[in-house]
């Protein structure tokens, strides 16, 4: 069992600091495992725990594990239920269209459409090609006079996927008319309005009530198709392919709705029992959570809690008839994961319902996701149980899923528990090893998806890296040829160029190396790296993976030059956003040249992949319903700068590590704003007005030379949908210090004219 520690290089005052919390947490787990001593013992609400054999997570390793993943070829996998979605959508799809265009001279080439979009949809023949194919297609109908309302469907789903979302609005039917016509079932009327409110909600403030409206008719329709004949006998899966989806979006699909869902089912007599029963549990959990409320315990009323408790068992008991009725399905005992969180180790708690889930399909993703935040110790969890459910995934073997994958999940959660503090969780040479044998598991698979090879292998390169295997990094980085997934090497804190200094300086190899082209140039040779790379694009234009990947390169490097020549220049990504890092958002690029982003109830952010001087001036525009604005931020050190515009408060704020300062101001929500650093030290106008002026944002005046990276981000509020925009924007460098810098005197701070 691995065990979690910290460093033996801690020094002394660190011990005697820590000594007495570990004396505390010792007594507690000897009184934990004194109490659990019984082969049986009873819990609060009455069921049996396992034994301290089974169930004690600081036990020592189990005969066998708690969690049981069928390995087995026959059991289900999520390949099966695609390729059963597929046919049963192909063939409910032709169905429809004999129903209801028999005459349409464009019934064989729609009917071709259906195929390929579901092909591509379900996952059995999916890849950036095709996407663009199908689009090309659609075009080509469109446009030779293929008017078929199911064909508009689906094309404008390409459309919205491709983020086209204009052409997707402009794309679809007349959905009113098409469901008063009376011809075609609930099913496509859904998808209809769905594809309307997916394209309404990108599109602005304006459409704002067309999309809350379309949504609304969306859930409507997908209510009734509950009764439709397309989904019985076996079939009822694949409604829940819809609703979950659709039940997910809880700040839009809210409780109002989801109780007119219900009621809509609830008054249909042919609705499905199994599907009917899922509705209900959702929207008790749903009622359980709006009576406590979503703060802490220790806010939560008398009131709240009793009716949080009455409405989750509620939603217990719908899950568990839904689970009886078809155990074979993995929904009904997924959903009971979640409703069972802090009951994790009884004999009907989130590991049963775990097993449950599994046996119905092994690599249902949902199950491992739920139970891993259940497994957390906010829910009476521990680290040693989440490391041990990597392990059983680890060992279940099935490399032609993304099961053994699970592995990294739980790596990533218990950093995060950790709070990033240190690398030492990766440098235990079981994790090392664990890596190795995923990366090696994962070599040849031919039913892996491109995304989760490339995390595997990223994954390898940065614990390698921390463990100073650098052979191994070399190797890895060549199989990946340097283009490293963003969302796992972001999770070690380390940087694409950093590791390629790194490669570079411990093999004793050339910094021209042509296998490290593409990072070590950025850093070592920018002028010869752009024609480089430009014959390699041009090389590649029959392959868009390796062109995406070229063109991501060649324009990190180009902001790089720009930058480093000391004059103005657009910083704003093209189309594709290539050259910057996505952390978290749906950034993209509007027709106008705006770079752009629906704000959500969180913090959304996007990077220059380039590493920039801390010295530059910066202007632009920034629109938004709430907080968007600059950030700074040095990957290495963590330092992080953030200039907040506030359109909704009428502030503007600079916050950097603890610290902050604010001005309240005249503003609306269309600004203009000027950044500038030197010295470790911010000048900010917004309208033209100096806001503030020497304020050491940098503490270290070593760091303020170091590289960071400058990006956007927004993070909203309210009203979700609304789209953040930045215009205008261009930077340059620095070369001497501007008339508003002063040096100060040690703890001396001026931040304001």
């Amino acid at each position: 069992m691995l065990q979690w520690g910290v460093s033996m290089k801690h020094s002394l005052p660190y011990w005697l600091w820590r000594l007495p919390c570990f004396l505390i947490a010792g007594l507690l787990c000897f009184s934990v495992q004194q109490f659990s001593s019984a082969n049986q013992v009873q819990t609060a609400n009455g069921e049996e725990e396992l034994s301290a054999e089974e169930s004690a997570p600081l036990a020592p390793p189990r005969r066998r594990s708690l969690f049981v993943i069928p390995s087995d070829d026959a059991v289900s996998t999520a390949q099966h239920y695609n390729q059963a979605w597929q046919k049963w959508f192909v063939a409910t799809c032709d169905e429809i269209l004999r129903q209801t265009s028999p005459d349409d001279v464009w019934l064989s080439e729609v009917t071709q459409y259906v195929t390929n979009w579901a092909n591509i949809y379900s996952g059995v023949k999916s890849d950036g090609s095709r996407r663009v194919n199908l689009r090309d297609e659609g075009a080509r109908l469109l446009e030779a006079g293929c008017g078929n309302e199911l064909f508009l469907v689906l094309y404008a789903s390409a459309l919205n996927g491709a983020m086209q979302y204009r052409a997707a609005a402009d794309v679809l039917p007349d959905l009113e008319a098409l469901g008063k016509s009376g011809k075609w079932p609930g099913f496509v009327l859904y998808l209809g309005w769905w594809e309307r409110w997916r394209s309404g909600r990108q599109l602005g403030a304006d459409h704002r009530r067309q999309a809350a409206e379309a949504l609304d008719q969306a859930l409507e329709h997908l209510a009734r198709a509950a009764a439709d004949p397309y989904f019985k006998n076996g079939r009822q899966r694949f409604y829940m392919h819809y609703y979950l989806r659709s039940s997910r979006f809880q700040v839009e699909a809210d409780l109002e709705r989801h109780r007119r869902i219900v009621k809509i089912m609830q008054e249909q007599s042919v609705t499905d029992e199994w599907i009917l029963h899922i509705a209900r549990g959702v929207l008790f959990a749903k009622e359980g959570w709006a009576s406590r409320g979503t703060g802490y315990a220790y806010t939560v009323t008398p009131e709240g809690w009793q009716g949080y408790h009455q409405n989750i068992g509620n939603a217990a008991e719908q899950f568990e008839q839904a689970h009886a009725l078809r155990p074979d399905f993995p929904e009904a005992a997924t959903e009971m994961i979640r409703i069972k969180w802090g009951d994790n180790f009884t004999r009907t708690g989130t590991v049963y319902w775990f097993n449950q889930a599994v046996a119905a399909q092994m690599d249902y993703a949902q199950s491992y996701n739920w139970l891993l935040w259940g497994l957390r110790p906010r829910w009476g969890g521990s680290h040693e149980a989440m490391y041990e459910l990597g392990l059983a995934a680890l060992h279940s073997g099935r490399f032609d899923t993304h099961v053994p994958s699970v592995y990294l999940d739980v790596l990533e959660s218990i950093y995060k528990e950790q709070r990033f503090e240190g690398h030492e969780l990766f440098l235990h040479p079981d994790v090392l090893a664990k890596v190795r044998q995923l990366a090696e598991g994962y070599r040849n698979q031919p039913r892996v998806t491109g995304d989760l090879r490339q995390r595997v292998l990223t994954h390898l390169v940065c614990v390698a890296a921390l463990n100073g295997e650098w052979e191994t990094v070399y190797d890895a980085w060549n199989a990946l040829g340097g283009d490293l997934h963003t969302d796992a090497y972001t999770v070690f804190r380390l940087r694409p160029p950093v590791l390629a200094r790194a490669i570079v300086s411990n093999l004793d190899l050339p910094p021209d190396s042509a296998l490290l082209a593409g990072q070590v140039f950025l850093h070592y040779q920018l002028t010869n790296a752009i024609p480089l790379l430009e014959q390699q694009l041009a090389e590649a234009s029959d392959d868009p993976v390796r062109t995406a990947a070229l063109r991501d390169r060649l324009e990190t490097i180009k902001i790089r030059n720009a930058f480093s020549s000391g004059e103005w220049f657009t910083f704003l990504p093209q189309p594709g956003l290539p050259g910057w890092e996505v952390h978290s958002g749906e950034w993209r690029v509007a027709d106008d040249g705006a770079l752009v982003v629906p704000t959500q109830r969180k913090m959304l952010e996007i990077f220059a992949r380039s590493d920039l001087d801390a010295n530059f001036e910066m202007t632009g525009r920034t629109k938004a319903l709430y907080r968007s604005g600059i950030v700074l931020m040095n990957f290495d050190t963590q330092d992080r700068v953030r200039l907040v515009i506030d359109g909704n408060d009428k502030t503007s704020t600079l916050v950097y590590g603890q610290d902050y300062v604010r001005r309240q101001l005249g503003m609306t929500r269309d600004n203009t704003f000027t950044f500038s650093i030197w010295n470790g030290h911010a000048h900010v106008t917004v309208n033209n007005h100096t806001v503030f002026s020497n304020v050491p944002v940098i503490k270290d005046p070593e760091a303020a030379g170091q590289a960071y990276s400058i990006g956007f981000f927004d993070h909203g509020k309210w009203q979700q949908g609304e789209l953040t925009d930045f215009r205008d924007v261009r930077l340059r460098a620095l070369a001497v210090a501007p008339d508003w810098y002063q040096p100060l005197e040690p703890d001396a701070t001026d931040d304001s004219q």
